[in-house]
């Protein structure tokens, strides 16, 4: 390095023109990439950018999840709680209609079943009217003319009050005048009992009914041929059943006694009501 009196001379390499020309070569030698120019509002880089925005994507993933993740877990849970209310109330559906199923039949055979128990005096009061009570339990006799079915001509089955089993027909029915129901014979003979009776004086034979030992009323040897008999029945023991519901009351086993037309005319007269 020279000096020239109190200045100092430094070489050509150390000066500011030297280093710029080196920059400059530099820069041609080591061009920028195109996609390297800087936006207008930062002085970031189009790479940096990019880069920071994919940083940005990856930390937003891991902190939460896209929300088409979200949309297509909801729909799938929504679907699962949407087939399980369906198949549940298919299940109580059919538990329904199995339930009601089972209690018709369970009612039919009730009501099929001559033999099922009788119910205790208590259970009878309740279910019994006074009158009927008095009839079937006392030995009471009704008034004639002034009962139920005494001027019945309706076709079908006479049936026990209490245990609902079958006593008469009225294929057996006949108008005796007397103001009871009158009948030439029993629907079968093992349905009721006959016993003397003593009372009022007199000597009768009375009707029981066999099941629940009923009093059905008396029967006499002044009937109509060909046996000569006339069973007269207490209204108030019975209970009528026309030919158009011995089906549904589990009594169609006695649907073939009557003739075809009976059974229309009833069934017709059913549907007019």
């Amino acid at each position: 390095m020279e000096t020239r009196g109190r200045r100092r001379i430094l070489p050509p390499e150390h000066s500011r023109a030297y280093y710029m020309q080196k920059q400059r070569e530099w820069r041609a030698a080591h061009p920028r990439p195109q996609n390297t120019t800087k936006t207008k509002n930062s002085g970031a880089s189009a790479p940096c950018e990019v880069f920071s925005a994919q940083m940005n994507s990856e930390v937003l993933t891991k902190k939460s999840p896209p929300m088409n993740i979200l949309r297509v877990s909801y729909s799938r849970g929504s679907s699962k709680s949407l087939w399980s209310a369906f198949i549940a109330t298919v299940i109580v559906i059919i538990g329904l209609v199995f339930w009601s199923y089972t209690q018709g039949q369970r009612k039919l055979a009730m009501k099929a079943n001559p033999n099922k128990s009788v119910p205790n005096d208590t259970e009878l009061r309740t279910r019994l009217g006074k009158h009927q009570y008095r009839v079937t339990r006392e030995g009471a006799t009704e008034t004639p003319f002034q009962n139920a079915y005494w001027d019945n001509h309706q076709p079908g089955i006479y049936v026990d009050i209490i245990t609902g089993e079958p006593l008469f027909s009225s294929l057996d029915k006949f108008d005796s005048g007397t103001g009871w129901p009158s009948f030439t014979k029993p629907i079968s003979k093992d349905k009721v009992v006959e016993k003397s009776d003593y009372s009022f004086g007199m000597e009768r034979i009375e009707v029981r009914a066999s099941e629940s030992d009923s009093h059905l009323g008396h029967v006499f040897k002044d009937g109509p041929q060909p046996n000569g008999e006339r069973y007269s029945i207490n209204s108030a023991a019975l209970r009528f059943i026309p030919i158009g519901k011995l089906q549904e009351e589990g009594l169609g086993d006695y649907l073939p006694l009557f003739s075809r037309a009976e059974i229309g005319d009833q069934k017709s007269a059913s549907k007019r009501r």
